[in-house]
């Protein structure tokens, strides 16, 4: 570990290095780049489903808003963090398949599908 000390000021580490002489200030940025594309990417799918949703029940109207609504409600009584714990234990051990669309349980888009079905609107 390298402290901080002057070694910012002439232009090494911000926030110092570690024991193998690694800039961390880099190394945050680069592993906060994960998070910030998941996050993304699941508020826009999250925005795609609750839109669709909103579309589906407002134009056909009826048994069909009803039942939508219902579902919604049902989905939204779930502790949060208990439903995403559950969609996770079910898609590392299958994956996900949609027809021609297979997901792997190793994919980076897992995360994405789980946010978005858990925080739909």
């Amino acid at each position: 570990y390298t402290p901080l000390g002057p070694t910012w000021r002439l232009g090494n580490y911000f926030l110092g290095a570690d024991s193998q002489g690694r800039d961390v200030m880099a190394r945050m940025l680069y592993g906060g780049l994960s998070s910030l594309l998941i996050s993304g990417a699941a508020t826009i799918f999250t925005l795609i489903l609750g839109t669709a949703a909103g579309l589906i029940a407002g134009y056909f109207g009826g048994v069909t808003d009803t039942v939508l609504s219902r579902f919604l409600d049902i989905l939204w009584a779930f502790p949060i963090y208990l439903l995403a714990i559950s969609l996770s234990i079910v898609t590392i051990a299958h994956g996900i398949t949609i027809g021609p669309i297979q997901i792997e349980s190793g994919s980076l888009w897992l995360p994405v599908i789980i946010i978005g079905i858990v925080y739909v609107p």
